[in-house]
């Protein structure tokens, strides 16, 4: 598979799973009504094809035709499942939670325990499924491939979106998301390298994708430049 259709086949999968990277921002009333709000905001995390997001991109895969995206998300489910690897955007929930109550005050969150399929997540069906209030819900899509000059040794695109809906009448109020390149370019891993010690190089990478994302949505929910 050459460079250019393997470019296009990774933001093809990545524009599928993870949303068009649209933003929207909040002016300063908007986010200072936030802390009158009587109700808590609920938190939710989507799924992709039965996977957390994590896609697992090897030359073998990527030669497949038609089903090389499939694949690399079924690759990232057995690999999740296998190694006890969570919900990459739990991380980023927990911080970007955390981060509101310390910058703005806003200290009554709901995080709902089940997820729900991202191809669900019209404001108009969360509202039918989760009613009136606010929701923030986060989605994102962590594809680990190999390098394209050097096939052996690997890396992680980390991409991620969050929004802020008002569910009463279906507007995203507010839309961030974070895309990054994780990697260790003195020490680059092998693929079994990776997957070593329950995949701890891997959870490692997930981690700071996590910590570098939620500090980027962070900075765009307050208007702040990066």
């Amino acid at each position: 598979m050459n460079a250019l259709r393997l470019k296009l086949l990774c933001l093809a999968v990545l524009g599928l799973m993870s949303g068009c990277a649209t933003t929207v921002s909040l002016n300063e009333s908007e986010r200072a009504s936030l802390k009158s709000n009587a109700a808590p905001i609920q938190t939710l995390l989507y799924t992709s094809l039965g996977s957390n997001g994590l896609m697992i991109t090897t030359p073998k895969t990527a030669m497949a035709v038609g089903g090389a995206g499939f694949l690399a998300i079924k690759n990232g489910k057995e690999w999740s499942e296998g190694n006890g690897i969570s919900h990459p955007m739990t991380v980023v929930r927990d911080r970007m939670v955390s981060n509101l109550k310390r910058d703005l005050g806003v200290y009554s969150f709901k995080h709902l325990a089940d997820t729900i399929d991202a191809g669900n997540d019209a404001p108009e069906k969360l509202k039918t499924r989760f009613g009136n209030g606010l929701l923030m819900d986060f989605t994102g899509v962590y594809q680990v491939i190999y390098y394209l000059g050097d096939m052996s040794h690997y890396h992680m695109y980390y991409n991620a979106r969050a929004r802020l809906v008002r569910l009463d009448d279906s507007k995203v109020m507010w839309q961030g998301n974070c895309r990054l390149d994780v990697e260790d370019p003195n020490n680059r891993p092998t693929i079994d390298d990776l997957q070593a010690n329950k995949a701890a190089r891997l959870k490692e990478w997930l981690n700071r994708g996590a910590a570098e994302c939620s500090n980027q949505l962070t900075s765009q929910f307050f208007g702040r430049s990066t």
